[in-house]
C-alpha cells in the first residue's frame, strides 16, 4: 500500500493503480491505498465523472470496511479499519467540496463531522495501544489534521446550515497533527504533505489569511515540506510543480514557470502535465502574450482527456483574444456537448458564458479582459511583481474607453486595475476603480457575473485594512454577504469573506 501511494508522486495515478490491482490480497489498507489514489486523480483533473467514480468506489470501500469492522479484530486491527472508515468521509467530503455547490458543501460538512467524531474516538484509545502507539496515531493524525483544517476554512453560513454547534475546526492543532502524519513512515505521510502544501501556496494565500510579512512565512513552510518530500518522493512531478508555486509566491514568474515546465516532463504524469499547462497558458495571459497564450490551451483541449469543456471554454476566449475569431466561436460552438450531463459549479457557468458568447462573439479587447479576469480570480494577479502590475494597469487603461459602455467588461477591467494597484501599495488609486466597479454593480448581479461586485467590495476592505481602518473593512466584508447573492461563484467568495473577517483585529 504504501509503495503504491509513492508511486502515485513518482510515476503517476495508473502505475499505482497497476500495482495495487495486481496484488492479490485484498485489505483494508490496499483498499484505503486505492482511495487516495483515485482521489489525487480527481483533485489534479478536477474531472466530473472521474470526481464520481471516486466517490462510488470510495462509498462502496467504506461499506466493506464497516462490516469487515464488526468483529473477530484485534485492537489495533480494529483501531486502523476505524480509521479507513474516517478515511472515507473524509475523502468523500473532499470530493464534495469540488462540486461546489451549496448542497454539496453541506454534504461534504456533515461527513467531517462524522469523520472527526470518528478520529476522536480512535485518538482515546491510543494509550491501550503500548507496543503500536505510534503506527496508529500516524495513520489517525492526517485525516484528523486535514478535518480541522478543512473546518477552519468552511463558511459560517454552511456551518450554519448544517446545525453544527462549536464545530469550528482547530487550524493551528490540524496543521500540527499534519506535520506530525507528514514526518511518519505511515502509507499516508505523502498525503499529509500535499495538503499542508496545498493549504500553504493556495489556501493561505489565496483566501487572505497571510497577514503581515505571512506571505514569507507561507515561503518557509512550504519549503520546508518540500524538503521533507525529497525523503519519501524525490523528483516527483507533483512536488516539482508546487516548487513553481512556491516561485509564485516569492513573485518570480519566471522561474515558476521554468518549474512548471520541469515537472510537466518528469516521469511523463499526465495529470501534472495538465496542471503544468495551465499554468504555463496563464503565465503567457500575465505577459499579454495572447497569441502564446490560445496555442498553449488549445493544445492542452487535445492533449488532456479531463475537464474538456472548461478548457474549451478557456481556449475559446484566449483564441479571441489573439484575433482569431472565427476558430473561437468553433471552440464555444464545442462545449455543451462536452459538459452535457455535468454538475459542477465551474461547469453550470462555463455553459452560461459560453451561451452567451455565442450569440454576441467576444471582441479581440472583450476577450482579453475576460483571460485577465480569469487570472484575477484565480489569485495570478497578486503573484505579480511591480513591472508586471504597471504593465497590466498600462494595457487594461489605454483601452478603457472601447468598453464604456459593456459594464460587465468595464467592470472587470476596473477589477483587475485595482488590484494591481494594491500589489504596488497604490491604495488610493485602487480605491477610486473600485468605486468605478460598484457603479456598475447593477449590470452584474446575473447568476454569471455577481461575483464581480463582490469581490470588489472585498478587495475595499483589503484597501481598508491596509490603512488600519478595521471597522470600515468589516462593514465591506459585512456588505458582500448582504448584498450580493445567488450567483455562481458565491461559495467561494463566503469561503474568502470568512477567511478575511478572521484576520482582522477585534
Amino acid at each position: 500500500a504504501k509503495r503504491s501511494v509513492v508511486l502515485i508522486f513518482q510515476s503517476g495515478v495508473e502505475e499505482a493503480e497497476r500495482v495495487l490491482k495486481e496484488n492479490e490480497e485484498k485489505t483494508a489498507q490496499l483498499d484505503c491505498a486505492m482511495c487516495y489514489v483515485k482521489a489525487v486523480q480527481s483533485f489534479l483533473t478536477f474531472d466530473h465523472d472521474v470526481m464520481a467514480e471516486t466517490d462510488t468506489y470510495v462509498k462502496e470501500v467504506q461499506r466493506r470496511c464497516t462490516a469487515m469492522g464488526k468483529g473477530g479484530l484485534t485492537l489495533e486491527q480494529s483501531l486502523m479499519v476505524k480509521i479507513i472508515i474516517a478515511d472515507c468521509d473524509l475523502l468523500r467530503a473532499l470530493l464534495a467540496f469540488g462540486q461546489q455547490t451549496l448542497a454539496n458543501y453541506v454534504r461534504g460538512g456533515l461527513a467531517l463531522r462524522s469523520a472527526s467524531k470518528a478520529y476522536a474516538a480512535v485518538k482515546s484509545e491510543l494509550p491501550k495501544l503500548v507496543p503500536n502507539h505510534e503506527i496508529v496515531e500516524a495513520a489517525c493524525s492526517m485525516g484528523y489534521g486535514a478535518v480541522n483544517v478543512a473546518v477552519s476554512l468552511m463558511p459560517e453560513k454552511i456551518l450554519g446550515l448544517m446545525k453544527i454547534v462549536g464545530f469550528h475546526g482547530d487550524r493551528k492543532l490540524g496543521l500540527s497533527s499534519l506535520d506530525t502524519a507528514a514526518r511518519s513512515s505511515d502509507m499516508r505521510a505523502p498525503f499529509a504533505m500535499l495538503m499542508m502544501l496545498t493549504y500553504q501556496v493556495a489556501a493561505r494565500p489565496g483566501l487572505g489569511l497571510a497577514v503581515a510579512d505571512g506571505l514569507d512565512d507561507c515561503i518557509q513552510a512550504a519549503t520546508s515540506i518540500l524538503d521533507l518530500t525529497q525523503v519519501t518522493c524525490p523528483d516527483a512531478a507533483l512536488f516539482s510543480y508546487f516548487r513553481g508555486r512556491v516561485a509564485f509566491l516569492e513573485k518570480d514568474v519566471l522561474r515558476a514557470g521554468e518549474c512548471f515546465e520541469l515537472a510537466a516532463g518528469v516521469g511523463g504524469q499526465p495529470e501534472v502535465r495538465q496542471l503544468c499547462k495551465y499554468e504555463t497558458a496563464m503565465i503567457h495571459v500575465l505577459h499579454l502574450r495572447w497569441e502564446e497564450a490560445s496555442t498553449t490551451l488549445c493544445k492542452l483541449c487535445e492533449d488532456s482527456p479531463w475537464s474538456p469543456g472548461m478548457y474549451a471554454f478557456v481556449a475559446g476566449i484566449a483564441l479571441a483574444a489573439s484575433g482569431a475569431a472565427s476558430e473561437s466561436q468553433t471552440k464555444f460552438r464545442s462545449v455543451p456537448e462536452l459538459i452535457k450531463g455535468k454538475s459542477l459549479a465551474i461547469d453550470k457557468l462555463v455553459l452560461r458564458k459560453v451561451t452567451a458568447y455565442t450569440k454576441s462573439p467576444l471582441s479581440e479587447h472583450c476577450a482579453r479582459v475576460e483571460l485577465l479576469s480569469m487570472a484575477y480570480l484565480a489569485n495570478y494577479i497578486q503573484w505579480c511583481g511591480d513591472e508586471l502590475c504597471e504593465n497590466l494597469i498600462a494595457f487594461l487603461q489605454e483601452s478603457a474607453s472601447s468598453i464604456d459602455n459593456l459594464p460587465y467588461f468595464s467592470a472587470s477591467s476596473a477589477l483587475v486595475v485595482a488590484s494591481c494597484h494594491i500589489q504596488l501599495d497604490e491604495e488610493d488609486s485602487a480605491e477610486r476603480h473600485l468605486r468605478h466597479v460598484l457603479t456598475h454593480a447593477g449590470a452584474c448581479v446575473d447568476s454569471c457575473n455577481g461575483h464581480v461586485p463582490a469581490h470588489a467590495t472585498m478587495q475595499l476592505a483589503k484597501v481598508y485594512k491596509i490603512r488600519g481602518e478595521f471597522a470600515k473593512a468589516r462593514n465591506a466584508l459585512e456588505k458582500t454577504k448582504a448584498l450580493y447573492y445567488d450567483y455562481d461563484l458565491e461559495s467561494q467568495v463566503h469561503v474568502k469573506v470568512k477567511a478575511m473577517l478572521e484576520s482582522l483585529p477585534r
